[in-house]
């Protein structure tokens, strides 16, 4: 450990955690004794549409994805956390949620949007299966649908949050690793969403460490890699503040259309108490 060996003193690392290796046999020691035919309706429901995008000649690739990035004060941020979120029964991934998905109606005139939300994937799905100290990459990956013409959104959305099947854990091993028929033939959305919450706070106080900030033209992929969603919405809270940062496609939208995206999402998240948002009773 760093304070360990600044202060030249003996290495003692807490006990061993699952290797990535063991999880990954137990995963398919996992889906092979269990029968998940009770989720593949809801699985097929989330997939059966998918939003509309510009059309390409050519696969989508990295070289060709662009960014924009916004945040908010450290004031607002703590304002929408604390107090806003709270007080209408909301956690802050399902108010950007919201936010977002309002947005993209208002833009697009969809009535529906189905997207492809992110969970840190280390909820307790095998029994005495230890993960809070192995590297790696747990993430879960999985489609969700909302009908944008309803009157209560928050409503949906947070019902639907809190109903998804074993915390989605299941979708990846039926789409990836069983192959389960009526889910692998069914294309998976093209939005990603994801919120990964306090990043900073992943490292311990009063260390020498932060975090990597890359500059902006630099690529976190390789310019070949095929880009797999149109849109990537990505949040945290980095130093107090909201961060968001909207990804998408030079070869399918101009920056002109994007930018009106950004300005009305930016403009709903900063209405904590807009129309869109109603109180929920739990």
């Amino acid at each position: 450990k760093f304070r360990q060996l600044a202060s030249k003193t003996a290495i003692k690392l807490p006990a061993k955690t699952i290797s990535l290796k063991e999880w990954s046999n137990q995963l398919y020691a996992y889906i092979n004794q269990n029968d998940f035919a009770n989720e593949i309706d809801f699985w097929q429901q989330q997939l059966s549409r998918l939003n509309t995008m510009p059309v390409t000649k050519q696969p989508l690739l990295e070289k060709d994805q662009n960014t924009i990035n916004f945040s908010f004060s450290k004031s607002f941020s703590a304002m929408l956390i604390q107090e806003a979120c709270p007080e209408q029964n909301l956690k802050i991934n399902e108010y950007l949620m919201i936010k977002f998905a309002t947005a993209y109606k208002k833009w697009s005139l969809a009535d529906f949007i189905n997207m492809n939300i992110c969970g840190h994937g280390r909820d307790g799905l095998i029994k005495n299966a230890d993960l809070s100290r192995t590297v790696g990459w747990f993430n879960t990956v999985y489609p969700l649908m909302f009908d944008l013409n309803v009157g209560d959104l928050s409503k949906q959305i947070k019902h639907k949050l809190a109903t998804v099947p074993h915390k989605a854990m299941h979708y990846g091993l039926l789409r990836f690793i069983k192959k389960q028929a009526e889910i692998c033939h069914l294309d998976e959305p093209n939005i990603f969403f994801n919120y990964v919450s306090k990043i900073d706070k992943s490292l311990p106080d009063k260390l020498p460490l932060q975090l990597l900030k890359l500059p902006n033209k630099v690529k976190y992929a390789a310019a070949h890699n095929k880009a797999f969603y149109s849109l990537y919405v990505e949040a945290a809270i980095v130093e107090g503040e909201l961060n968001i940062e909207l990804s998408y496609n030079s070869e399918q939208f101009e920056a002109g259309k994007i930018n009106e995206l950004v300005e009305i999402f930016k403009n709903h998240v900063n209405t904590p108490h807009g129309s869109d948002i109603e109180n929920i009773a739990v």
